[in-house]
């Protein structure tokens, strides 16, 4: 079993005020960057970017 963890990366065109923007643009937003974010380390999987299957913490940037 893999398990994986993504932090949010998108907080460069948020300021402080709007962490608690609930807007449809801004919840669309941040669905697409969690997407993208989700899609790359899938794909970083895939080609053997990223080492798996082992015992042990990899930590990938």
């Amino acid at each position: 079993m893999t398990l994986v963890r993504l932090a949010y990366d998108g907080q460069a065109r948020e300021v402080a005020g709007k962490a608690m923007d609930f807007s449809p643009a801004s919840v669309g937003s941040r669905w697409d960057t969690g997407y993208r974010a989700g899609s790359g380390l899938l794909a970083r999987l895939d080609r053997g970017a990223i080492a798996a299957g082992g015992a042990g913490l990899t930590i990938a940037a």
